[in-house]
């Protein structure tokens, strides 16, 4: 019972931060994925599953990425679940690939990324006002 419990806590997809002291404590991961749906003109649905075309791709990592920064105590693998079950390493390379592209400028992932971060930081401010 107590694994099933903690398993149900760790991997529950849309659980609140609880920390008081978290400024992300009101966003959930499905909010990440509306955003970065808003913002690419990506279905979440497509953003989740296995498509590979690139600007799907992009959306995809960038969704990690921003997952995996804004919810530092999910596991690699409790992300990769929201990801229709892709392996941790998977979460590991996109947000590899997502750091090496904003660290060379590349526009494509520079401006969906900068989006992304401005729409969070407005919803992290109507939640917490």
């Amino acid at each position: 019972k107590i694994n099933k419990l903690l398993w149900k806590f760790i991997f529950d997809k849309n659980k609140v931060i609880e920390d008081e002291e978290n400024e992300y404590r009101n966003i959930l991961p499905n909010d990440v994925f509306n955003i970065i749906s808003d913002i690419s003109g990506v279905p979440v649905d497509k953003i989740k599953n296995g498509n590979r075309q690139r600007e799907i791709i992009t959306a995809r990592h960038i969704a990690m990425y921003t997952i995996k920064n804004i919810f530092q105590h999910y596991t690699l693998k409790a992300i990769g679940n929201m990801f229709s079950n892709r392996d941790h390493t998977t979460v590991i390379h996109a947000n590899y690939h997502v750091q090496d592209m904003l660290d060379t400028n590349e526009p494509s992932y520079s401006n969906l990324v900068s989006q992304v971060n401005k729409r969070i930081d407005l919803m992290k401010e109507k939640k917490i006002a």
